[in-house]
């Protein structure tokens, strides 16, 4: 996966966090809530495969806004 990949798998994932926490309709937060534990473990296997350290899952997150913010 290049560097443009993984931006583009961290901003999915960041506009997905956004989207639950604005949407109010449970139909549509289960849809958003498995298609983020998804994406999530894609980048937990993407973070590993390229050797990046990671403590915890929060720390998934946090790295998922890093990267979408600052590879722009």
């Amino acid at each position: 996966m290049a560097k443009e990949e993984l931006y583009n798998l961290a901003k999915t994932y960041v506009s997905v966090i956004e989207q639950i926490e604005k949407t109010a309709d449970a139909e549509r937060l289960v849809l958003l809530e498995e298609y983020r534990a998804s994406l999530h473990n894609q980048l937990i296997d993407e973070l590993k495969q390229r050797g990046i350290p990671f403590r915890d899952r929060n720390d998934v997150t946090r790295l998922a806004y890093l990267f979408a913010r600052t590879l722009e």
